[in-house]
């Protein structure tokens, strides 16, 4: 009958919904989770050295699905009838899982991959759904780290981060940090630097206001770690300098008001005169810092939010590495 067919040049049948931005993207990150426990799976049945790893691993993807509405049991996840995104009433796409990696290198190389495909997916998405792919995509950079310690594979470097075009990684120089020349990717062709949105200018604000935390922590860190360990905090310490000064820049460029520095700032309750306690100290401060990028991340227009999220995956790794305790950030 009319209207309930297409006129036969291709098109779907009318009245079947077509998948939108988030339902194909919670869809394809649900496929790689999938693929990822399979693999997982894989290393406990063969008894490998690292298989306390794994089982953490294993429990990072799930609280992924979680996130996502999905709910799984034993090996095999299968997605809830509430897999779908918030306010989507319409079936996911179906996605074929491709078999899961199952050698030490393959699945720290496939952790890694799918944290950058999950923010390839931050720039189509409605901004609830962005921040639960911010968070996928910290949580897979560090179980990706955690899988190559246990390995004893040497750690995945930067991750090469989506260019703001394309969906195509770009190097890393020049994605979460501003250029050796100082200039960022905000300038356009004619060398003059637009006003940025209120949304985006919001979200840099609150970014911001981490990084100035971070820097005046990072203070006390640096004087009080051990020899050992001095080196990594300085670099750290003048990385969140550098951070925030291509924050203060970008917000001015942008028209905006860049929020200044409190006078001081809390450092918590930790015993400071112990290692341990000083350690603790400077993952909660990335701790901090990855939870002001994750809410930085839904404000932030799209095109703003895989810059954003490279704070996010940053912190959450620096976290880790600190405590020597990966936290799941879903959920």
């Amino acid at each position: 009958m009319a209207g309930c067919q297409s006129d036969g040049g291709g098109g779907a049948v009318s009245g079947t919904p077509t998948p939108g931005a988030d339902e194909i993207a919670v869809e394809r990150t649900i496929a790689r989770s999938r693929a990822l426990l399979d693999g997982l799976a894989a290393v406990h049945r063969s008894g490998a050295r690292w298989t306390a790893a794994a089982e953490r691993v294993t429990a990072g993807h799930r609280a992924q699905l979680l996130l996502l509405n999905v709910t799984q049991t034993a090996e095999s996840p299968a997605p809830s009838e509430a897999g779908t995104p918030e306010g989507s009433a319409s079936t996911p796409p179906q996605t074929t899982t491709a078999p899961g990696p199952t050698t030490p290198q393959e699945l720290v190389t496939a952790q890694r991959d799918a944290a950058v495909e999950a923010l390839v997916d931050l720039r189509t998405t409605s901004a609830p759904v962005a921040v639960k792919l911010s968070k996928i995509a910290g949580s897979r950079a560090v179980q990706a780290d955690l899988l190559a310690k246990a390995a004893g594979l040497k750690a995945p470097g930067e991750l090469p981060l989506p260019d703001a075009e394309t969906t195509d990684p770009v190097s890393p120089q020049i994605s979460s940090q501003a250029r050796s020349d100082g200039t960022g990717t905000d300038a356009s062709p004619t060398g003059t630097t637009a006003e940025l949105p209120e949304t985006t200018l919001k979200a840099l604000s609150t970014l911001l206001a981490g990084e100035h935390a971070a820097v005046f922590a990072y203070g006390t860190i640096t004087a009080r770690i051990p020899s050992s360990s001095r080196a990594r905090a300085q670099n750290l310490w003048n990385e969140h300098l550098r951070n925030r000064e291509e924050l203060i820049r970008r917000i001015r460029a942008g028209g905006g008001r860049p929020p200044a520095a409190e006078a001081a700032y809390g450092l918590g309750d930790e015993d400071l005169s112990t290692v341990s306690g000083v350690k603790a100290l400077a993952a909660t401060v990335e701790d901090g810092l990855a939870s002001v990028a994750i809410e930085a991340v839904g404000q932030a227009e799209p095109v703003d939010r895989v810059r954003i999220a490279a704070t996010l995956i940053g912190a959450a790794r620096n976290s880790a590495r600190w405590s020597g305790n990966p936290a799941s950030l879903p959920g």
